[in-house]
């Protein structure tokens, strides 16, 4: 649909200082590499997936995975889920 073709493009916009959006009222900036992750995460990807399907190790994408539940604030992957939906990163 012509919203997950938008929502695509804003998740996989270009900024040399990465993406930012708001979440619980503070701003949380994101590298291309961190929401690449965090989008492959969303659809249900493991960590070996996410690894082959980018090109990285597994020791690659835990280490955005770690950084991403510090700039989140989150502590698992089900509540990163929710937080990157909760903060329209992606529709359910």
């Amino acid at each position: 649909s012509n919203q997950n073709s938008r929502d695509d493009q804003r998740l996989m916009q270009n900024s040399e200082e990465g993406n930012h959006l708001y979440g619980d009222e503070e701003l949380v900036v994101l590298t291309q590499d961190e929401l690449k992750v965090l989008e492959l995460l969303c659809r249900g990807y493991m960590n070996r997936e996410i690894a082959m399907d980018l090109g990285y190790s597994i020791a690659w994408v835990e280490k955005h995975l770690t950084d991403l539940y510090r700039k989140t604030g989150q502590s698992n992957r089900t509540t990163l889920v929710r937080w990157a939906i909760a903060n329209h990163y992606i529709e359910v």
